[in-house]
């Protein structure tokens, strides 16, 4: 197909030209006395080689589209850039949100055969083009409020950009603003009560289904976020279940869809295309629980209704993972996966960590206040946190071990990396708190973690932002590190020029020996490098303060003879930092919140 002369629609005017060009095309067309926004398009051959690179790598995770449907809709965007259809914005939307995804997501191993071998010269080169597919289906969105009526394929290209765009920026405001406008234009559309009594005739349609994906992906999205995000939006959200008639999606796969609702779907135990999604909406309506009752808690009468709420939501989270199928469950996978079991292992990998960060969020408040023997419910906190924890790092490491290309892709969606990260604060923070070193398994899991989050920093803002995170923190503790340590040595000089007769000099000499930790514990900080990265250098497990020369760091080993040491600045400037008596977990963990990282 060679590149067509653009059609006009409004401000907007829309042509055709191969991939590698369009970034050098002018933003604006002038044809006539009033400039035109151009939106250029791929090639027709070379947009069904991105949508196949959607559908394969990416649109599972969150079937709001209809696959079969797809090569269609594709066949009638170029139809209307033509000039042979009237344009269909919602269209156009639709499959800009699929380039700019698929972009993104496109890999070293891709395009090294067939028809992509044409797209594009390099991973870099593709993912280089996402900026400006995102700027597009913004342009024609915003149009869009030209044209009298709205579509499914709009709202189904909103989750889709806004899926991109968490993974991108985090919980940034573009993000939020695209899934309060997702909800709006469905309850424009109606969506809100496709299963109102007045509907009953469209009920059964393939549209209705497509439309119940649509909402109950943005429901559990707003719920999701309202219990998992830090900020001005905590605990806050959008959709009153009071204020809505939808039923649950079925659970079918998308060839099945013809059939008649008459027809009895799979069992949940059964796997199919949807059993993650329908999950996932589970866990959102336990979150949103989670989040009605701390709004109660808010205006109780303390914390003993806090412990009896915090146990009752973890009962239903523990009950859910009790309840999911057995083939989202991980134990249940080796390393070497055939092709008919990858993506569901994949599901499983997704949504084991979406459960687990919920429960270490829910429980984490427990951990970071320390040891309270006035709280029945504080070790119960602590075990559950520990245990998902180390939950979401096994995952990890499995996922890893499976040599799986999503391994790569994951690294685009930087969403995973908060859990990956609260995980490994979970174990340092316990390790603190409790005054237990960590053992080989435990550093090793840790290790792994901080490194994919530094490895993540270069795929996106999100995963930038998060590191950024965790090193200002750092930084802001060393500098308290260093100043305690300056007037540690003040002190020392000032001690030695004392004659040993003074009072002053008595007292110090008595507070030595009734506290001498607190010497101890900045003389043992003496050995590590200020100068470098934080920690560097440091391998053994953590002197914890108030435990003297006994505590000294040794390295590990394993058992073949090698030392455990960390291949990170990130890993080594925690563990060193934890050491200093006076770290504020609070701090780090808000300041993650404060990134709106998701």
């Amino acid at each position: 197909m060679i590149p067509q002369a653009p059609a006009f629609v409004d401000a907007l005017v829309f042509k055709t030209e191969r991939i590698q060009a369009i970034p050098r095309i002018p933003v604006y067309s002038n044809p006539s006395p009033k400039p035109a926004r151009c939106i250029v398009f791929p090639l027709q051959e070379e947009a069904k080689v991105l949508v196949d690179k959607f559908i394969n790598c990416v649109s599972y995770i969150y079937r709001v589209v209809h696959h079969p449907s797809l090569p269609a809709i594709v066949d009638d965007v170029y139809r209307q850039i033509n000039g042979q259809e009237p344009i269909r914005p919602g269209h156009l939307v639709l499959l800009l949100s699929i380039i700019a995804t698929a972009t993104h997501v496109w890999g070293a191993g891709d395009g090294q055969t067939g028809s992509a071998s044409l797209l594009f010269s390099s991973a870099a080169q593709a993912n280089s083009q996402t900026p400006l597919w995102i700027k597009l289906a913004h342009d024609v969105l915003n149009a869009k409020q030209n044209f009298p009526t709205t579509s499914l394929e709009t709202v189904q290209g909103v989750i889709i950009l806004s899926f991109l765009l968490s993974n991108i920026e985090g919980v940034s405001l573009r993000y939020r603003a695209l899934i309060n406008t997702g909800l709006l234009l469905g309850r424009e559309m109606g969506l809100h009560r496709i299963d109102h009594p007045s509907n009953l005739i469209n009920a059964h349609s393939l549209e209705a289904e497509m439309g119940r994906r649509a909402w109950w992906y943005l429901v559990a999205t707003d719920w999701l976020m309202a219990a998992r995000v830090g900020g001005p939006g905590e605990g806050v959200y959008f959709s009153n279940p009071d204020h809505m008639m939808v039923k649950k999606p079925r659970n079918v796969n998308d060839l099945d869809l013809a059939i008649t609702s008459s027809h009895q779907d799979p069992p949940l135990s059964q796997p199919t295309e949807m059993s993650y999604f329908i999950q996932r909406v589970r866990l959102a309506e336990i979150s949103r629980r989670v989040v009605d009752h701390n709004s109660m808690i808010a205006y109780g009468p303390g914390r003993s209704q806090q412990d009896v709420h915090i146990l009752a939501m973890d009962a239903e989270i523990d009950r859910m993972l009790r309840d999911i199928p057995a083939f989202f469950h991980l134990e249940n996978y080796d390393h070497d996966l055939d092709e008919e079991s990858t993506k569901t292992f994949i599901e499983a990998y997704l949504l084991n960590s979406l459960i687990h960060t919920v429960r270490c969020k829910l429980h984490l408040g427990y951990l970071s206040s320390g040891p309270d023997v006035n709280s029945q419910s504080h070790a119960f906190s602590r075990d559950a946190c520990l245990s998902s924890a180390r939950r979401l790092l096994r995952a990890e490491i499995q996922l890893m071990r499976t040599r799986h290309p999503f391994v790569e892709t994951r690294l685009h969606l930087a969403g995973n990396l908060y859990g990956i990260f609260v995980a490994s604060i979970v174990l340092l923070m316990d390790a603190y708190v409790t005054g237990s070193p960590l053992d080989e398994t435990r550093r090793s899991e840790v290790n792994e973690a901080l490194r994919i989050v530094e490895n993540a920093k270069g795929h996106s803002l999100a995963a930038t932002n998060l590191h950024e995170s965790l090193t200002d923190v750092l930084a802001k503790h060393r500098a308290r590190l260093e100043l305690k340590q300056h007037q540690y040595h003040q002190q020392q000089e000032l001690h030695q020029h004392l004659p040993q007769h003074s009072t002053y000099y008595q007292q110090q000499q008595a507070l030595r020996i009734t506290n001498p930790t607190g010497h101890q514990q900045l003389e043992q900080h003496e050995q590590l490098s200020m100068s470098g990265p934080p920690g560097a250098g440091v391998y053994g497990g953590p002197i914890m303060p108030g435990r003297g020369d006994a505590n000294m760091a040794m390295p590990l080993s394993y058992e073949d003879g090698h030392h455990i040491s960390y291949d990170n600045e990130l890993a080594q400037g925690l563990e060193a930092l934890m050491e200093y008596d006076g770290f504020q977990w609070n701090d780090l963990l808000s300041g993650i919140d404060s990134r709106s990282f998701f």
